[in-house]
């Protein structure tokens, strides 16, 4: 069976190509602020890959949301529906 959401190599993006992307991007600061974003980059990367890894084989999701009948929200009318005061 194939990897369905392969993952790029741990240190992706490495510092130069981030520092060439943050450039593209417009992205600009100091050295100090340049190093706290990739850090933060990977720190976040790290526990994205940690989800990815989690088995839910066989688990449904659970339905957070539950849209009602013609979008309408608590305690307001159903489009159609006179608004009562």
């Amino acid at each position: 069976m194939t990897n369905a959401n392969p993952q790029p190599p741990a240190n992706y993006p490495n510092r130069p190509a981030f520092d060439q992307t943050a450039a593209a991007m417009g992205i600009s600061g100091s050295d100090d602020h340049l190093d706290e974003l990739y850090n933060q980059l990977q720190a976040v990367r790290s526990t994205t890959a940690s989800l990815r890894n989690i088995d839910v084989t066989g688990a449904e999701p659970d339905l957070a949301f539950i849209p009602l009948p013609g979008g309408a929200l608590p305690g307001e009318p159903f489009p159609g529906e006179p608004s009562h005061p």
